[in-house]
């Protein structure tokens, strides 16, 4: 299902190392069909809208404002998306010099968010996982993923349908940006450093608006 060379691996590895993150390009030439798909969705996805002072759990500064399908909803919407989910684990792991697993945590081991034009956004802030992936499913004029790299330097992603960011955002601050025109939507994949799986149950509570499910592991 992923579209990539592993002969480019090595590229990606090295510009992780140095960055931070990676952008793997056109790696998923089917997102127009999962593009229709949310778009004919019969459920609605969840408005979440955060304050700076909710997000402080998460080092977040800044509002942020999407709508979002958790997990159980985008099996609903894509089914194939856990197939590409468990796919891209063993690419990121190689790109980053990792041994990653799947997330046990179930409602948010992945997820689609949409951010819809001049309303959305996401302010700047780190992750708790190990290792986030996003796949871009529509390219937008705006929107981009600003990242605070290792060598101290923001940089762009500019959204683009079909490519792959592989971020450490647990020391790289970043932020979703506004779009100015058209909506835009991702899927965000979940990772976790072997051994290392955590994630406070407040985090689930904010983001879909039901307790963790963290004591139940993902069917993997």
């Amino acid at each position: 299902m992923l579209k990539v060379s592993y002969s480019s691996v090595e590229s990606h590895a090295t510009n992780f190392d140095r960055l931070g993150f990676t952008v793997v390009v056109d790696v998923a030439p089917f997102v127009g069909n999962w593009l229709r798909q949310v778009h004919s969705a019969d459920i609605s996805p969840r408005l979440v809208e955060l304050t700076e002072s909710q997000r402080s759990h998460c080092s977040g500064r800044g509002d942020a404002r999407s709508f979002i399908y958790d997990r159980f909803q985008t099996d609903v919407i894509l089914p194939e998306i856990n197939s590409f989910y468990k796919s891209v684990c063993p690419l990121a792991g190689e790109v980053a010099g990792r041994s990653l697993v799947v997330s046990p945590f179930e409602r948010s081991a992945y997820s689609v968010k949409i951010y819809e034009p001049r309303t959305c956004e996401m302010g700047w802030h780190l992750d708790t996982n190990s290792i986030t992936v996003l796949l871009y499913v529509t390219t937008n004029v705006g929107g981009q993923t600003e990242i605070r790299c290792l060598d101290g330097i923001v940089r762009d992603v500019k959204p683009v349908a079909g490519n792959l960011l592989i971020m450490d955002g647990t020391v790289c601050e970043h932020r979703s940006r506004i779009v100015e025109s058209a909506e835009k939507i991702v899927c965000l994949l979940n990772y976790y450093n072997e051994g290392e799986c955590h994630r406070d149950s407040a985090m689930d509570k904010l983001a879909f608006g039901l307790p963790s499910s963290g004591e139940v592991k993902a069917d993997a």
